[in-house]
């Protein structure tokens, strides 16, 4: 019954922390490192493909690729949902 699950869980320290909490901040704390973006820039002008092979949820990965703005670098992405 989907009334029964529950949406949070305790932190370190014994505080309850709600599911969509957690998540909101994980998603907030994504970054990278300043030499990324010029790297995958160069590697772009020089006509390097790269690909993406994770094992991470596809959604979750795509859209950690959308706003840390760094998608339009990879041509192709490779998650455990599409690898048989």
């Amino acid at each position: 019954m989907a009334s029964n699950i529950n949406h949070s869980f305790s932190g370190i320290f014994g505080e309850k922390i709600h599911i969509y909490e957690y998540l909101e901040a994980y998603e907030n704390s994504w970054t990278v490192f300043a030499d990324v973006v010029p790297c995958l820039q160069r590697l772009k002008a020089l006509g390097v493909e790269i690909g993406i092979i994770s094992n991470g949820d596809y959604n979750q990965q795509v859209k950690k690729l959308k706003n840390l703005g760094i998608e339009r670098f990879f041509f192709n992405y490779d998650y455990r949902q599409h690898v048989q």
